[in-house]
C-alpha cells in the first residue's frame, strides 16, 4: 500500500512539475510578445507634447477593441500588410486587403471592422500635417484608399522602417523614421493613383453630416435634425448608426470637441469656445472636452 502511495505521489509531482515548467514558458514568451509590441510603438515627443505615433502591430487573431471609431486632428496612413476588412470613413465602406493603403485627413470619422477570421497586421503613422516641413498637396484633402501591390518602391519604403525598428535603438531609429516617411509622403504625392474608395454614402446619413458641419457653433441635437430634415427621430438616428457605426449624439460631441481642440491651440480661451460651439452651460463642453481628450480643455490652450 505504501508503494502505491509513493508512486502516486511521485506521479503527482511530474505532473506538477511539467505545469510549472509550461507556465514557466508560457510567462516568458508574453514577456518576449509583448516586448516585441512595445518596441513597435514610438511616440515621438515635443514639448512635452505627443506630437506623432507610429506602430507596428501584429495579431493572429484580431479583437474588436483594437478598432475604436474616431477622428483626431491629425493626419493617418494605415497600410494592411496582412488581413481584410471593411474600412468606413464618414460612412462610406470600403472592403480592404493586403497591401491596401488608407490615407485619412485630419477631421473624419472612421473605423475598420476587420475580418477576425485572418490574422491582422498594419503599420500605422500619425502625425500633425505640418509636421513634416514638406508639401503634402491633396493627400491633407480627402480621404485616399489605394492599392501598393504595384508599387514595389513605397512598400520597400515601409519595409526599411520595419528593418530599422527591429535593429537599431530609438534614437537612430527615429531618424530613419522621419526619413523614410518623407520620402513615403513625396511619393505618394508623386503618383497618379486611382482613388479605390467607395463614393457610396446613405442619402440620409450624407444630409447629417452636411448639416452638422454647417451648424457646428450651434446647439446640436437629434431634435434639431430631424426637424430641419423632416424625418423622424428613430429613423434618423437608426440610419445614422447604420451606416455610420456610431451613436449620432456620440458623433456630435465628437465633431464638437474637435472644433473645440482645434480653436484652443489656436490660442482662444476655452469659455469663448464653448460659447463659439453652442453650449450654454461651461461644465457640459468641460465634461465632454475631458471625456474626449483626457485633459482640462485649459490645458489644451497655447500659452
Amino acid at each position: 500500500m505504501a508503494g502505491h502511495l509513493f508512486y502516486f505521489y511521485h506521479i503527482k509531482q511530474v505532473i506538477i512539475q511539467y505545469i510549472a515548467v509550461f507556465f514557466n514558458f508560457y510567462f516568458i514568451l508574453s514577456c518576449f510578445l509583448y516586448i516585441q509590441i512595445y518596441n513597435n510603438y514610438m511616440f515621438l515627443v515635443e514639448d512635452g507634447v505627443h506630437q506623432a505615433f507610429w506602430s507596428l502591430r501584429y495579431d493572429e487573431v484580431a479583437s474588436s477593441d483594437l478598432f475604436y471609431r474616431h477622428m483626431h486632428n491629425n493626419i493617418e496612413i494605415h497600410l494592411i500588410t496582412k488581413g481584410e476588412g471593411i474600412f468606413n470613413i464618414e460612412g462610406a465602406e470600403t472592403e480592404v486587403s493586403t497591401y491596401d493603403l488608407m490615407i485619412i485627413p485630419p477631421h473624419f470619422y472612421h473605423v475598420f471592422n476587420v475580418n477576425k477570421s485572418y490574422p491582422y497586421e498594419r503599420i500605422v503613422f500619425n502625425f500633425p500635417i505640418d509636421y513634416y516641413e514638406i508639401d503634402i498637396g491633396k493627400l491633407s484633402e480627402k480621404p485616399l484608399i489605394v492599392n501598393l501591390s504595384n508599387h514595389l518602391e513605397i512598400l520597400e519604403s515601409f519595409k526599411k522602417i520595419v528593418e530599422a525598428s527591429n535593429t537599431l535603438n530609438a534614437n537612430d531609429f527615429e531618424k530613419i523614421l522621419h526619413l523614410y516617411v518623407q520620402i513615403i509622403l513625396i511619393e505618394l504625392k508623386n503618383t497618379a493613383f486611382e482613388n479605390g474608395m467607395s463614393k457610396s454614402v446613405n442619402r440620409l446619413t450624407a444630409s447629417i453630416l452636411s448639416f452638422i458641419d454647417d451648424h457646428i457653433a450651434e446647439p446640436l441635437d437629434v431634435t434639431t435634425i430631424a426637424s430641419s430634415l423632416y424625418v423622424s427621430k428613430s429613423h434618423l438616428q437608426n440610419t445614422f448608426y447604420k451606416s455610420m457605426k456610431i451613436g449620432l449624439k456620440t458623433y456630435i460631441i465628437q465633431k464638437k470637441m474637435d472644433a473645440a481642440h482645434i480653436m484652443l491651440n489656436d490660442g482662444m480661451y476655452a469659455l469663448e469656445v464653448a460659447k463659439k460651439l453652442g453650449y450654454t452651460t461651461y461644465s457640459t463642453f468641460y465634461k465632454s472636452y475631458m471625456k474626449i481628450y483626457g485633459v482640462p480643455p485649459k490645458g489644451a490652450s497655447r500659452k
